[in-house]
Formats: C-alpha cells, sequence, structure tokens
C-alpha cells in the first residue's frame, strides 16, 4: 500500500512540474524521453542479474543466465527483429486465420493442462498435495468447519466435492485431474481476454504463447498458487470484458442488465468461497474499478453516482453471502453457523502470519519490475480514463489486470520465494501485451513508443524461449510421472492394506487423505493438513494425544514422522511399529506405519 500511495504522490508531483510554465516543455520531454530509456535499461539489468538470488529460486538454471548476457540480449533481440518482419509480410485470409488462432488456443489450453496435472504426488511435492487434498477429503466425508478441520486455503473444497463424484470415488487421483481441469480453464480465460483486448495478432500470439511459462517450469504441484489463487481473478476480468462489449445488449432490458449484475455478485460470492485472498483481492478490484467508471461520469448525472455508490454496497455483501454459504453446508452436515473468525481463518491469525512471513530482501529485484509494470498501467488507464471519453473494454481490462496483479503480489511480498512471483504472472503478460498494443497506436514520443514497445516484444520473446527449450523435458517428466504402473503399484498396494487392516483404522499425518481416500475409508482424524499445520495451529498437536489415548491400533507415515519429532518421540513411547507398507517409484519412497499401542 506505501507503494502504490508513494507512486501515486511521485506522479503527481511530476505531472505538476510537468505542465508548469516556465519549461520548455517539448525540450523536457526529449530529456524524459532519454533518461527513461537509459533507466529502464539498467533497471532491467540489475533485476535480470539479480533473478538468480531471489529465495528458492532455480533461476541459474535458465539458459539466459548459463550465457554472456550481451550475447542473450543479442540473440534475443534478433529473434525479435526476424518475428517483426516475418508477421509484417504476412498475409492470411482472415477466415482461415481465426481458425488457425482457435486451433492454437486449443493446444495451449490441453498442454498448460496436462503440465500442471500431476496424477502421483505423493513422491514429488506431498507437502503441498496432502495440505490442500486433505480439505476436500473431509468435506466428502461431511465434516464441518471448525476451528479443527479448516483449510488454509479457503472453503473450495465444497465447490470441488460434487465434481470429484461425479469424476469418480473422490480418490486423490481425481483430484489430481480436476486440478489439470482448472489450470485449463484459467488459462481459457486469460487467452479470452488477451484474444479480446490485444487487436494486433502479432501481439496477440506471443501472449498466448507466454502462458504455458510457469507450467513448464513448474517440477511439483503447487496448486495452492497455480490455478487455486490465479482462477478467480482471470474469471472476473474476462467477464467484465464479456459485459463491456455486451452494454448496449444489456442496457435495452432491466432484466438483462440485472441479470448481467447478478452473475458479477455471484462470481465475487465463489471467488471468496473459493479462496479467501485472492477472493478478497477480487473484490478490492471490481469495487475499485466501479469507483474509478462513476466517478467519471459523476458530474454529469448525479443519479448514476448514487446508483454507482449502490452497486458497490451490493457488492461488498458478496462476503456475507459467501460465509453463509460455508455455514449453510456446515448446518447440512450437522455443524454450527460460521463465525467471521472461523470462516477469515487463518489471516488473521498472528501465528500464521509470523509463521509464513520473510522479509523482503533490500535492493533492487526482479518483483519491483513487476510492481512498476502494474502501477505503470493503472496511471495510465486511469489518465486516459479522465483525460479520454472514457473506458474502451480493452482499457477495462488492463486497468482490472492492473489492480488485481497488485493485490495478488501481496502474496509474493509476505512470502518472497522464487516461485510465488508466478501468482500475477498472467496478469502481468495482459499487461505487457497491452503496453505493445497501446504504443503500436500511439502517436506521442515516437521514439519512446518505439523503444518500450520493443522491450515488451523482447521480453516475451525471450519467455517463449526459454518455454521452447524446456518444453521437451517437462513433456517427458510428465508423461513418465503419469504412467499408469505408478497408479497399479499404489493400488496393489492399497490391496494390501485392505487385506490386513481393519476399515476405517484411526489415521493421521501427511499421505494419510490420499491413501483412505483410495481405499474408501475414514480416517477419523478430521483435522487440517499436516503438511501446513505448524504454521497455523498451537494445540492440535495436545487434540491428537487426547483422540490416541482410546486407539490401539492407528496409522500413520515416515513423512509425519520426520517432519514432527515432538510427535514422533509420542508415538515410539506408546506404541510400536507392526508393519512397514511401502509404496516405491523411481523418485522416493513413502512409508505407511501400523503402529499397535505397546503393552502396559
Amino acid at each position: 500500500m506505501l507503494t502504490c500511495v508513494s507512486f501515486v504522490i511521485f506522479f503527481g508531483l511530476f505531472y505538476i512540474l510537468f505542465h508548469a510554465a516556465v519549461f520548455d516543455k517539448f525540450y523536457l520531454v526529449d530529456i524524459l524521453c532519454a533518461a527513461a530509456c537509459l533507466g529502464v535499461l539498467i533497471f532491467h539489468y540489475i533485476t535480470w542479474e539479480q533473478e538468480v538470488n531471489v529465495l528458492a529460486g532455480k533461476a541459474g538454471n535458465y539458459i539466459w543466465h548459463r550465457y554472456p548476457g550481451l550475447l542473450v540480449f543479442a540473440i534475443v533481440l534478433g529473434l525479435t527483429a526476424l518475428y517483426k518482419i516475418v508477421t509484417a509480410h504476412m498475409s492470411i485470409d482472415h477466415g482461415q486465420a481465426t481458425k488457425i488462432l482457435l486451433l492454437y488456443y486449443a493446444v495451449i489450453i490441453v498442454l498448460c493442462g496436462y503440465l500442471n496435472y500431476y496424477p502421483e504426488y505423493l513422491t514429488t511435492d506431498y507437502y503441498h498435495g496432502s495440505a490442500i487434498f486433505n480439505s476436500v477429503y473431509n468435506v466428502l466425508h461431511g465434516i464441518p468447519y471448525n476451528e479443527m478441520s479448516n483449510s488454509i486455503y479457503g472453503n473450495y473444497a465444497i465447490i470441488l466435492a460434487i465434481p470429484m463424484k461425479i469424476l469418480g470415488m473422490g480418490e486423490y487421483f481425481d483430484f489430481a485431474r480436476l486440478m489439470g481441469l482448472f489450470t485449463s480453464l484459467t488459462t481459457m480465460f486469460a487467452i479470452y481476454v488477451i484474444h479480446n483486448v490485444i487487436k494486433n495478432k502479432a501481439v496477440r500470439v506471443l501472449c498466448v504463447s507466454v502462458l504455458p511459462y510457469q507450467a513448464v517450469f513448474s517440477t511439483s504441484n503447487y496448486w495452492q498458487e497455480y490455478p487455486l489463487r490465479t482462477l478467480c481473478p482471470l474469471l472476473l476480468i474476462a467477464w467484465v470484458i464479456f459485459t463491456d462489449r455486451h452494454r448496449k445488449w444489456s442496457s435495452k432490458s432491466r432484466y438483462r442488465k440485472v441479470c448481467m449484475k447478478l452473475v458479477t455478485y455471484m462470481i465475487l460470492t465463489f471467488s471468496l468461497v473459493w479462496n479467501k485472498e485472492s477472493g478478497v483481492v477480487c473484490l478490492i478490484a471490481y469495487v475499485s474499478f466501479l469507483t474509478l467508471q462513476y466517478i467519471l461520469y459523476a458530474s454529469k448525472d448525479v443519479k448514476l453516482l448514487l446508483n454507482g455508490l449502490l452497486e458497490m454496497l451490493l457488492m461488498m455483501t458478496s462476503v456475507a453471502a459467501a460465509l453463509c454459504i460455508v455455514s449453510l453446508y456446515n448446518l447440512i452436515v450437522a455443524g454450527q453457523w460460521v463465525t467471521w473468525d472461523t470462516f477469515f481463518f487463518p489471516l488473521f491469525v498472528n501465528s500464521y502470519r509470523d509463521g509464513l512471513m520473510l522479509p523482503l530482501e533490500s535492493g533492487i529485484w526482479p518483483w519491483m519490475g513487476v510492481v512498476l509494470l502494474f502501477l505503470g498501467m493503472f496511471t495510465c488507464m486511469v489518465l486516459r480514463a479522465f483525460y479520454g471519453t472514457g473506458l474502451t473494454p480493452e482499457e477495462s481490462a488492463y486497468l482490472l489486470a492492473a489492480i488485481t496483479g497488485l493485490g495478488l503480489m501481496t502474496y509474493f511480498m509476505n512470502r518472497p520465494a522464487y516461485g510465488n512471483m508466478f501468482i500475477c504472472f498472467f496478469e502481468a503478460v495482459i499487461c505487457i501485451g497491452g503496453c505493445s498494443e497501446l504504443l503500436m497506436q500511439g502517436d506521442g514520443a515516437g521514439d519512446l513508443n518505439k523503444f518500450v514497445e520493443t522491450m515488451a516484444s523482447m521480453i516475451l520473446i525471450a519467455l517463449i524461449a526459454g518455454e521452447v527449450l524446456q518444453i521437451e523435458n517437462s513433456l517427458a517428466s510428465n508423461a513418465y510421472a503419469g504412467l499408469n504402473s505408478y497408479k497399479k503399484d499404489f493400488l496393489e498396494l492399497r490391496d494390501r492394506i485392505a487385506r490386513e487392516v481393519e476399515p476405517d483404522t484411526y489415521a493421521f499425518g501427511i499421505d494419510i487423505p490420499e491413501l483412505y481416500s483410495v481405499l474408501g475409508w475414514n480416517n477419523r482424524s478430521h483435522t487440517s493438513g499436516w503438511g501446513e499445520i505448524g504454521d497455523v495451529y498451537g494445540d492440535r498437536v495436545a487434540a491428537l494425544y487426547t483422540d490416541l489415548e482410546r486407539e490401539d491400533t492407528l496409522m500413520t507415515t515416515s513423512s509425519t514422522m520426520s517432519r514432527w519429532p515432538e510427535v514422533s518421540e509420542y508415538l515410539r513411547t506408546k506404541y510400536y511399529i507392526a508393519k512397514i507398507y511401502t509404496y516405491q517409484n523411481s523418485v522416493d519412497s513413502v512409508k505407511f506405519y501400523l503402529m499397535k499401542r505397546r503393552p502396559e
């Protein structure tokens, strides 16, 4: 927030200074353009160098860091020039071009979903996978949300429970399939936005081609970010574009207009149920968007302004609507009405904030370039709105992308690990493409326009080059991880456990929900995911000990024992390992422990 406020103040002072009559404006423009070009180059070079130093980063493995910077720059510049020359002289029939584009869009959508599909994640990234699946497992067994069973990622499980049952029996394999489908859906919304706001086909193709970047370089199932926190912001932007493009159609009938607003309200409510952090960002972004729109027309029609204020207040009640939906689920499964603390869990839990927040490094870092991109786009769209004829559908998309991108960036700022920058990747691509599109149409400061437009194209082409060089390894890795033999081995383990262990044996810990979902058993220890439990829970372990006082047999895993030494020590004191069931693949092994109480 301080960054945004500082930027606005600085821009305001600059704007006043720029319009001061004591300056030769044209001479000042030339100086500022030259300084801007030089500053941008220096800034980008520093952030590019710093990319390898971001916490938990792997950028050092990228090909553009393994070769001299000048060589990489020259190659990317050459590819950019070649692409511009080819697209400038390419002539394709309009109808044929549309068919080719649609086919290409379909390929990108399927590719993103496939690359984010991890059918067997127990030996890939069980912490994140088990933490997010645990909530779905609880809902499938009708467990109400409370202080013990809350998920730190939201109430998405209420929405996923029905399709989980439709796809199969609620097994974690079905959940992995759903995450791949939602990734494809997220990509589809992003493509819809890009297709409708970027008219230049050459720039549009570049933007769409960049979308698989995160999935190509991802090596684990970090679904908490993608698609969980990226789906709703893109859905909202896509819907706003749709409503803007059909504004005349809806204005002809009050019924149509009300239906449009009702769908918007439902999207905001859905986003808040789905995930609290991205849902709050969606709500703030949309209310900010409405505020700007109605301020533009306030001087023209006071009644319109009052209607706008009423609409904003109505949209803000979507928070209460989301709480009611979660509470309704709770009442259906014999739970209690959800309190605000439970609903917004764990956003206001001190141990969660203290446990997950990490300090931002001082100096110039890559994330600053992303923030400046969003701030710059936001400022440009606000100026176009006030000094133009209002916001076009395209400009509305850029504005919303900038606001949601800034909101989502707080996730990285609180936990600045390298991969968390991807949380606003799609919004950044929309804004970069928008820079190129708008500057190609602009008629002022021609040299600066060309420079920034070229830089935007070079960034997109550099990312695409990285994708092309990595795509073969990614496809091979996913194909290998998705071999049916892995599932066959796991199902054989399931059958062995089903023969030798009493159904619904008390079980807890990492990987237990996955095993029990395939067995069709109830683990009877419905708490939040043990993969993340240490960051948010104080007395959960004590509650576990209370449960174990009446259990003579239990199941847990080696991952749980190694992650929680205190629990491991307690178990080894009270229980002994009767049997070990091992699931092995070429990467790692998962050990399930059947434990019996020691004789007194």
